[in-house]
């Protein structure tokens, strides 16, 4: 689980770095289609995780993992000021407060995305 959530996370920051970043001086707005690409590893990853899981309870703890993966990222490219990820101040100023609020957030993201996993398993007859 680690190393898929390791390689979605990588594989969105390189087609972030790839893709977005080099165009950004050029652009007044991000066309919503980029931010589609560059996130599509994480809710590949998240909709996989969530066709694994055996039940609800897995479902919660896999998301609770998943989010402190992703909130680890996040605090590691703040500090290291990655492209896209210098400006997180409660990764930086209030560590406590990304922490707490901010782990939740990520949580109350990726939730639904693990439940469409799921549901689909649950749909396609599979158990």
């Amino acid at each position: 689980m680690v190393a898929h959530l390791a390689a979605a996370i990588v594989s969105g920051q390189v087609l972030y770095e790839g893709l977005i970043v080099p165009r950004l001086p050029s652009l007044n707005s991000v066309p919503i289609w980029w931010w589609l690409a560059a996130g599509s590893p994480m809710a590949m990853c998240a909709l996989w995780f969530g066709w694994f899981a055996r039940g609800w309870r897995e479902l919660v703890i896999a998301t609770l993992a998943a989010s402190g993966g992703w909130a680890l990222y996040i605090q590691w490219a703040a500090f290291t000021h990655q492209p896209g990820q210098v400006n997180q101040p409660f990764a930086e100023a209030s560590p406590a407060l990304f922490w707490s609020l901010g782990l939740s957030a990520l949580w109350s993201q990726l939730l639904p995305i693990f439940a469409i996993g799921a549901a689909c398993r649950a749909f396609s007859g599979r158990r």
